[in-house]
């Protein structure tokens, strides 16, 4: 699909023309500017959970088991596997295959872009 936009400054009026599909794309902008927000929001509230926040840092560490984890953290496995779940919902967390073994690590490419999302939308400078 290609758009088109025209911007002209001739004269004493200046003009903008577009294509018949730049409506449906400045649609299709906002659409995606709003799900990142969304997705910024989501991860931002399962960091906020103490309990969860936790396991990120443990999984980050290279505790991967869910015992051991719920161990560390003094739950239940069927906790922390709850917590894992919505983790890997919000995509914080992936599962990784290494070895005919089966473990979670940290997306941090992920949490990279919300961070930079998060000082995008709040204006921060970057150094």
């Amino acid at each position: 699909m290609q758009f088109a936009i025209s911007i002209s400054g001739e004269g004493r009026y200046n003009y903008i023309a577009w294509g018949l599909r730049m409506e449906e794309a400045f649609k299709r902008i906002k659409e995606i500017n709003e799900n990142k927000i969304s997705e910024r929001l989501k991860i931002f509230k399962n960091l906020g959970d103490r309990t969860r926040y936790e396991v990120v840092r443990l999984i980050a560490s290279g505790v991967t088991s869910t015992k051991e984890i719920a161990k560390a953290l003094g739950v239940t496995s069927a906790t922390i596997s709850y917590h894992i779940n919505n983790l890997l919902q919000s995509k914080i967390i992936k599962i990784d295959r290494t070895e005919n073994r089966y473990g979670y690590v940290v997306d941090h490419k992920l949490l990279e872009e919300i961070i930079s999302g998060l000082k995008e939308d709040l204006k921060t400078p970057q150094k």
